[in-house]
């Protein structure tokens, strides 16, 4: 699965959750930083694992998150940093998604 295919079926979830929109293909192709590649890999992994309350998404895995950075063997001296990138990244998209109260 391509990046371009990631981001469509990323679309296509946000637009299933009632988020409108269209993948930003014409602006898209922002090159990450190298520290930041195997964060972005591992969110995209783990996006749908979340902890749920109701028909409210309250968190992401962190479980998930570990097995994961376990399975990219990332250093655990690395880990912890890594993870709270990766966290930081899904309430990023978790509160952007909330329609403003």
């Amino acid at each position: 699965m391509t990046k371009c295919d990631q981001c469509r079926s990323m679309w296509a979830e946000r637009n299933a959750r009632g988020v409108s929109g269209e993948p930003p293909c014409d602006d898209c192709r922002t090159t990450l930083l190298e520290e930041n590649a195997e964060v972005a890999e591992i969110y995209l992994r783990v996006r749908r694992q979340v902890i749920v309350a109701g028909d409210q998404v309250i968190d992401l895995s962190i479980p998930a998150v570990k097995i994961v950075m376990d399975l990219k063997q990332v250093p655990l001296s690395s880990q912890n940093e890594c993870l709270n990138k990766v966290m930081r990244v899904f309430h990023y998209f978790l509160n952007k998604d909330k329609p403003d109260s």
